[in-house]
């Protein structure tokens, strides 16, 4: 009787030990989101601000996307790069899609031909990079407009999509952690699982 015991306790120790891994990597993530607004300088030579998507209110950006916007816009004024990338879902039913919204609040803004040509790029969020490093070519340098939480899970992106990136945080979504442990918790899960089955299968830490 006691025999058929030990495979059930070895097999409780296993199942105990990954568990444990996979907590430990899941932790180690978390502290690459929190630690990732202070990694990476602007790339030399960057040859697009890329914004990512995130959601849109009828015809208007929502709170998320314009401050991305505001801070996207401020980059291009300031010359970091001579194009201009709004990425995310396009149409959909009655919605114009992010693209075309983040697009359109650009033109107003003077943007194609005041500070940056702009281009559009419709697809999913979690295959904008594959996207953007089909426009501009993989290997090329950008800066990616992101919120803070955000900012691991697109860098990782743009690597795994052959894209030399940066990420340029937008002002006031650095947060308490306490208060950011529901975005963090999303994120976290969305790197760790990224490394194992690529970030564009991580669907859930697009954002």
């Amino acid at each position: 009787m006691f025999f058929f015991l030990k495979p059930i306790k070895w097999a409780f120790k296993l199942v105990s030990l990954l568990v444990f891994a996979a907590v430990v990597f899941v932790v180690v993530s978390a502290v690459g989101v929190v630690h990732a607004e202070s990694e990476g300088t602007p790339p030399a030579g960057a040859k697009a601000i890329v914004v990512t998507g995130s959601s849109v209110v009828g015809t208007a950006p929502g709170p998320d996307l314009l401050g991305r916007l505001q801070a996207a816009l401020t980059l291009a004024r300031a010359h970091t790069a001579p194009l201009l990338v709004v990425a995310g879902p396009g149409p959909s039913g009655a919605s114009p899609g992010v693209p075309s919204v983040a697009g359109d609040w650009l033109r107003a803004e003077g943007v194609n031909g005041g500070p940056s040509s702009l281009a559009e790029v419709a697809t999913s969020n979690a295959n904008e990079f594959s996207a953007v490093a089909q426009l501009l070519g993989k290997g090329q340098p950008i800066v990616i407009v992101t919120d803070a939480v955000d900012a691991r899970w697109a860098l990782n992106a743009a690597a795994a999509a052959g894209l030399h990136a940066s990420a340029s945080i937008v002002p006031g979504t650095k947060k308490l952690f306490l208060t950011e442990l529901g975005p963090l918790a999303r994120e976290a899960s969305g790197v760790a699982a990224g490394h194992l089955i690529g970030p564009e299968h991580a669907v859930w830490a697009a954002n």
